[in-house]
């Protein structure tokens, strides 16, 4: 006859025949367990292990039937290195499926910066005009250094302002400006002069648009003066001689007679 193999049910180590004859295996709810995964039962139902029998299948059958086992609540121990493993897996799996389906896992644009506080500008303070002297002084060097009135602007402009806080020196302010125009109609009348005789030169050889470019040509820091009005009305009469002219048919040179000199008496 065989001997009889039983197992630790917790465990499920080998319960050697030398532990069952010393008492160490241990029967609760008809399942055999070691000293250490046996449940603490009171010392009145922790019997030990019978007698070995002649068969296992035979003691099997000699038991009286008894109740169900109930399952054990108790947890056993797993290696943590396969949850660990199993983790990692399963976290692969799905990184491989979004690359799959949607390419590269978008990633959520940054948030917008803040934009940066705006300074607010501080308004430029008014420049105080400078003295009275000061601006007579300057109007004075301007006119020695401008000799063809290029800024005649600028000069007109001191000139009102200064006139407007004069004061009891209002009486320089208009002497300053009245000599200041009657130099610039002089200069505006000798460049005239010169324009209108360049201009009449052309016009007597009937060259009416060479004599309108040389009127054309005068100076613009001199069109405001009265000179410049009568260099436009020659303009305007030169116009209407080429308008004319180009109207008349051209004319044809004088036929001459050639006799023959038998016919002289």
């Amino acid at each position: 006859m065989g001997k009889e193999i039983s197992y630790c049910h917790g465990c499920g180590n080998r319960l050697l025949e030398t532990e069952q004859a010393a008492g160490q295996v241990y029967i609760h709810e008809n399942r055999r367990f070691c000293r250490s995964c046996c449940p603490s039962l009171p010392p009145a139902e922790t019997v030990p292990m019978p007698q070995r029998r002649h068969s296992s299948t035979r003691l099997r059958m000699q038991q009286p039937p008894g109740p169900r086992p109930r399952e054990t609540t108790r947890i056993r121990k797993r290696n943590p290195l396969g949850l660990i493993l199993g983790a990692s897996a399963a976290g692969a799996l799905a990184i491989g499926i979004a690359l799959a389906a949607g390419g590269s896992p978008s990633v959520p644009p940054p948030p917008p910066a803040a934009p940066a506080p705006v300074q607010a500008q501080a308004e430029p303070k008014p420049v105080a005009p400078p003295p009275l002297d000061e601006a007579l002084s300057r109007i004075r060097e301007i006119r020695q250094s401008d000799l063809m009135f290029e800024r005649r602007a600028e000069v007109l402009a001191l000139l009102k302002e200064a006139s407007g806080r004069a004061g009891p020196r209002l009486e320089e302010v208009d002497q300053l400006s009245a000599d200041y125009d009657r130099k610039f109609e002089q200069a505006a009348a000798r460049l005239a002069d010169f324009t209108r005789a360049e201009a009449m030169r052309m016009a007597a050889k009937q060259k009416y648009a060479e004599a309108i470019e040389r009127l054309d040509g005068y100076p613009a820091a001199f069109k405001t003066s009265a000179s410049a009005e009568q260099l436009r009305a020659l303009r305007r009469d030169f116009e209407r001689r080429q308008a004319e002219s180009a109207a008349q048919p051209p004319s044809q040179p004088p036929r001459q007679v050639v006799r023959n000199p038998r016919w002289r008496s």
